[in-house]
């Protein structure tokens, strides 16, 4: 089953532009250590002014919209056979498997083994 996360509120206009690159830098990078201070970089703005027009766009900060991704991703990943959980979670960029468990069954509901076997109750 495929589970639908629901993306942020996206405001449209100018706006969706400012943050525009540091969406793109998180697509390319969920894998890896993503800060703030980087994206506000590829942004051409301050971390603290980043962070409110971050916010003002997309409806949640910066970094749940980063741990959003990567569970969205983990789900994807997760429909493919013969893919470890282990796998899964490190791939999308958790550093710790009991961290990724708590954060999957926190924002899907089911922890990522029944997620993957199809379990009731998802």
């Amino acid at each position: 089953m495929q589970l639908e996360l629901p993306l942020p509120a996206r405001s449209p206009g100018r706006r969706d532009r400012r943050t525009a690159p540091a969406i793109a830098l998180i697509a390319a990078n969920f894998h890896e250590r993503i800060d703030l201070a980087a994206a506000a970089r590829v942004c051409h703005l301050s971390s603290s002014h980043f962070s409110r027009v971050f916010k003002r766009e997309h409806g949640v900060t910066f970094s749940h919209y980063v741990v959003q991704y990567r569970i969205r991703r983990a789900c994807d990943l997760l429909a493919a056979p013969g893919v470890s959980v282990k796998e899964v979670g490190f791939g999308v960029g958790f550093n710790d498997l009991a961290y990724f468990s708590r954060t999957f069954r926190r924002c899907v509901g089911v922890c990522p083994t029944q997620y993957q076997s199809g379990a009731p109750g998802q």
